[in-house]
């Protein structure tokens, strides 16, 4: 290439003199990037926050182990450590019957418990580290002594797992969709841009300047609008998901947020690479039928 850093100087304000001259294509431009990149990145944090949430509840799943009626609070005590001791196991909380039965009679108001025994046993409530190791961990703790029930809910468990699976799955593939969209929308607006001063492109190559003399503006102008693109599309999907976060407390105050745990300036970062990247390419491809060898 044989360029100077005078060179590049000149040919970098090049670029901004050629964007200031046709203003309106990169507007143009700027704005199907940034609309590409936030509809992009909000897709991508919704289906991250529906992953996000599905392993949430996961997480909620409790084993609970009814112990028998007659055991002693030794034996439930020694009872609880033996689950506590299995690895998969990530805590244990013991609830005695003492506990459970006034919760029990204001569950059943119209029943008549005047002189009747306590008929409820002691139960455990059972933590998994892992949610996909919790019929395993339900099978290992029904083999312990002093063991009369285990509860693993694992119909409802198997319908929370195929859910999460599927958002995993097709927001992985919707995304993967959505991305290649994005990056022909992209490359199009931009192809546009360089279409439209195909004319300038011949007159520099008529007056002798290299293939590369002409890329390097073009290539930073599409360097420009992808990281301008990104910066407006940030600005979007941070209003957008503000805006969504304080509807949803508002309509469903019961309702937890749901967190996607990536912070902002991450999504920027994201945003920025993407664009950056997406303009330099889209600019290089796009010039390569205009010019001639």
């Amino acid at each position: 290439m044989g360029l100077s850093f005078r060179s590049i100087e000149f040919l970098v304000q090049e670029a901004f003199v050629g964007i200031r001259r046709n203003g309106l294509m990169a507007v143009a431009s700027i704005s199907t990037i940034a609309l590409s990149l936030a509809i992009l990145a909000s897709f991508c944090l919704l289906v991250l926050g529906a992953h996000v949430f599905a392993q949430r509840e996961l997480g909620k799943f409790e084993i609970a182990v009814f112990l028998g009626r007659d055991i002693d609070r030794n034996a439930l005590n020694a009872t609880a450590q033996a689950v506590q001791n299995i690895p998969s196991v990530k805590s244990v909380v013991i609830y005695t019957k003492e506990e459970a039965w006034p919760e029990f009679k204001k569950t059943q108001p119209g029943l008549s418990v005047a002189g009747l025994k306590n008929p409820l046993s002691d139960k455990l409530r059972v933590s998994v580290r892992n949610p996909e190791e919790t019929a395993r961990t339900a099978d290992a703790i029904r083999g312990l002594a002093n063991v009369h029930k285990v509860d693993d809910g694992r119909t409802q468990q198997k319908y929370v797992f195929a859910v999460a699976n599927f958002v995993k799955w097709f927001g992985a593939a919707a995304a993967l969709a959505l991305l290649t969209a994005t990056v022909l929308i992209i490359s199009n607006a931009i192809r546009l841009t360089v279409f439209a001063r195909r004319r300038e492109i011949k007159v520099m190559q008529l007056v002798g300047a290299t293939n590369w003399f002409i890329r390097i503006p073009l290539v930073v102008e599409g360097i420009v609008f992808g990281a301008v693109g990104a910066a407006v599309a940030f600005g979007l999907v941070v209003a957008g998901t503000s805006y969504l976060s304080s509807t949803t407390c508002r309509v469903l105050p019961f309702m937890m947020p749901v967190s996607t745990g990536v912070d902002r300036m991450q999504i920027l970062f994201c945003l920025v690479c993407g664009g950056v990247i997406i303009g330099a390419a889209g600019s290089l491809v796009s010039i390569r039928r205009f010019l001639t060898n």
